[in-house]
């Protein structure tokens, strides 16, 4: 059901493995800053959309991992959305892509998923502490997106990756567990607009899966406030 976050999750401990500058949120002073071997990793954030275009990201996006940055390149250059920008910008590496992701930065001064690039873009040109800055400020400005937990990963890269989910005592109704997983979000989204305590918890579930921690918040308060009495 959550396969395309579960596939995120992988990268992420690989990720984590790479990226030592940041230990508890704090810059390491152990060795001497250096530009790193070969393009920065992309992390981009197409959730759980299975239209041609989000498919096409995620193939130049295997592509690009592959180190067939040339073919990714020529993909993520078919589109115009800001996962395609940075894709093509990363496929260049490092060939001006360190000012085209400052520049995207700027230009979209709210997305986590900008600030988080553009933190790996100076993490791998050498300049660690600007992109531990970049993380946090990925963290801090769009708390409820993939890209803020993608950026508190790299920060803590002791701490195992994503976040914890709640594990209710029922699941999800069958119905709905044979629908494909976008339609799920959408179905469990309009059956928590009701004062339904199962749904806002569901609804919470589904919203922690596809690491929107803010919002998940908001349905299990919801929930709690339907039942005070319920553990």
């Amino acid at each position: 059901m959550w396969i395309v976050v579960a596939a995120t999750a992988v990268v992420v401990v690989a990720a984590a493995v790479v990226i030592v500058v940041a230990t508890g949120g704090k810059t390491s002073s152990a060795t001497t800053p250096q530009a790193r071997k070969g393009a920065p990793l992309l992390l981009l954030d197409t959730g759980l959309r299975s239209d041609p275009k989000s498919r096409a990201l995620r193939r130049a996006a295997v592509l690009y991992s592959k180190g067939r940055r040339a073919e990714a390149g020529r993909v993520f250059a078919t589109q115009h959305s800001l996962n395609a920008e940075l894709g093509a910008a990363f496929a260049r590496w490092p060939d001006g892509a360190l000012a085209r992701v400052s520049e995207l930065a700027r230009m979209h001064p709210r997305s986590a998923l900008a600030r988080l690039h553009l933190g790996l873009a100076l993490i791998w040109t050498g300049r660690n502490t600007e992109g531990v800055a970049a993380l946090r400020e990925a963290e801090r400005i769009e708390p409820d997106s993939p890209s803020a937990v993608r950026a508190g990963d790299l920060l803590h890269p002791r701490i195992a990756p994503g976040l914890p989910n709640f594990v209710p005592s029922f699941g999800v109704p069958a119905g709905v567990a044979k629908l494909p997983a976008e339609q799920q979000l959408s179905v469990l989204a309009r059956a928590a607009r009701k004062p339904e305590l199962r749904a806002k918890l569901l609804y919470g579930v589904a919203l922690q899966r596809v690491e929107r921690p803010v919002s998940a918040e908001r349905q299990f308060a919801g929930a709690a406030a339907l039942a005070p009495e319920n553990p």
